[in-house]
């Protein structure tokens, strides 16, 4: 099982042990518009949106695979609201992305 989690720089060394693989990576700074806080049995945990979070899944396909982030952008397609989507992408820094997630997009 392989989880990704993006962190502010600088960003923490991966951990790999026989049944769980965590990569980091690390964003200079995000909108707090687009962090979502959710509630677990600890608490609280800040967790991105799903428009950011598909955004962040095409910046970081060349770590991720493009396989994989269509996966997980076809689910994220049923619960992302498109008003949503224009805001966090007007705001985001890479254009080409946005591109790509426009292209990929039903």
């Amino acid at each position: 099982m392989e989880y990704f989690v993006i962190v502010q720089t600088p960003a923490s060394r991966s951990i790999h042990n026989k049944k769980l693989k965590i990569s980091f990576f690390s964003k200079n700074s995000w909108e707090q518009g687009d962090i979502v806080k959710k509630t677990t049995n600890a608490g609280y945990m800040n967790v991105s949106s799903p428009e950011l979070t598909a955004l962040d899944l095409l910046n970081y396909t060349h770590k991720i695979g493009l396989n994989r982030a269509t996966t997980v952008l076809q689910e994220l397609a049923q619960i992302m609201i498109v008003s949503a989507l224009v805001k966090t992408a007007s705001r985001y820094q890479s254009t080409p992305v946005i591109q790509r997630l426009g292209y990929i997009l039903p």
